[in-house]
């Protein structure tokens, strides 16, 4: 069965889904917005308290664990744990100035340019009324705006990046450089460009990031680098040692097998192997050229990939999905395309509000996987 934009089925599906949607933002998102807390958007104090620390502290003091918790629990975050800065040294020019403003601005302003640039990274260049409103009320953006995290501006510089890619190298090959601040979300990125043969985009890309680092080195030293090399595995450590409660919000293979009980040394091996399968479908996918389905392909194989992402770090997958649905609309999917690509919008809400008893962290995406392999196989 083929679902069209035209066809009365679609439409009521469209009607339903937005309800949804509208309900959700109203129950969670206002709820969010009304609660009287003066520090509620989760993890964004921690990041407004380490741009606070840059401007008394060295910027070495963020990768230390001994100093870290100490001053995220003076400037106010809650609870025993502290929030770790795994963040690589280019993102910390960004952190500094959202440190010199006020908590409620800082966090205004962050989560306007995020949203601003993610939602002109899917109306563009045809904007289309209708996807930026499902976008904007769409699950994962109201909670990554609720969690503070930096999962629209990341979504925004993927998006962007490679929708421009084709026709505008140099702006595509700008904004996903700019994407190195999260690395496991790009860490197939060159597997696609250079499958497509994109290399003004590429080169592009290589010389925004090295830009910035240098920007970075003359403004907090070139110290910083290795002071940030030497904690990841101290982070690691950590993050294996005490991330058992938020395994649930993890869309991937590990954050999965650690629910059903694996070490982390066990659930390595298969995240690996699916990491490499991941890889060659995207080669494959890629050698067409960066489409919406090569970049659809692209957005559900970095979250096999990859062992850590969280749920707020799917707006880049939502954002594919909405990417991919707008240009098959008038041709059709097929009733499996619908199925998992609807499951894929709906499905961050099971993992922030029921994943915790449901070990199916990644079984959204690993259903979209065997779908697109599954049609493009006719």
């Amino acid at each position: 069965m083929i679902w069209r934009a035209t066809d009365r089925r679609s439409e009521v599906l469209g009607l339903g889904l937005g309800t949804v949607f509208a309900v959700y933002f109203v129950l969670y998102g206002v709820a969010t917005l009304l609660r009287d807390d003066p520090f509620r958007f989760g993890d964004f104090l921690a990041l407004w308290a380490d741009g606070r620390l840059l401007a008394t502290h060295p910027a070495a003091d963020l990768y230390d664990p001994a100093i870290l918790p100490d001053w995220q629990h003076a400037i106010g975050l809650a609870g025993p744990g502290s929030t770790p800065f795994p963040y690589p040294p280019n993102v910390l020019p960004v952190v500094r100035s959202i440190g010199m403003l006020s908590y409620d601005r800082a966090f205004t302003a962050f989560s306007a340019v995020s949203l601003c640039l993610y939602l002109l990274a899917i109306a563009l260049p045809r904007p289309k009324a209708a996807l930026v409103l499902v976008a904007l009320a769409a699950p994962t953006t109201i909670l990554t705006l609720v969690a503070g995290q930096t999962g629209l501006l990341a979504a925004g510089l993927f998006l962007g990046g490679l929708r421009a890619a084709p026709g505008r190298p140099v702006l595509g090959g700008v904004l996903l450089g700019l994407l190195a601040f999260k690395p496991q979300l790009g860490l197939l990125v060159p597997v696609a460009l250079v499958a497509a043969g994109a290399w003004r985009c590429i080169a592009t890309a290589a010389a925004t990031a090295v830009l910035v680092a240098l920007a970075t080195s003359a403004s907090f030293g070139w110290q910083i680098w290795a002071d940030w090399l030497a904690y990841l595995p101290k982070f690691s450590a950590q993050f294996e040692r005490e991330s058992s409660g938020i395994d649930y919000l993890m869309p991937t293979l590990t954050g999965t097998l650690r629910l059903l009980g694996a070490s982390p040394a066990a659930a390595r091996p298969p995240q690996i192997a699916l990491g490499l399968l991941a890889a060659a479908w995207v080669w494959r996918a890629c050698r067409q050229g960066l489409g919406p389905r090569s970049v659809l392909v692209l957005a559900t194989a970095i979250f096999l990939a990859t062992p850590y992402a969280f749920v707020y770090d799917l707006p880049l997958l939502t954002g594919a999905v909405l990417l991919f649905v707008a240009h098959r609309a008038r041709d059709g999917l097929s009733t499996r395309e619908v199925a998992a690509m609807v499951l894929a919008l709906v499905f961050p809400v099971v993992l922030v509000h029921a994943g915790a008893t449901l070990p199916i962290g990644c079984a959204s995406v690993l259903l979209l996987g065997a779908v697109l392999v599954a049609e493009a196989r006719g």
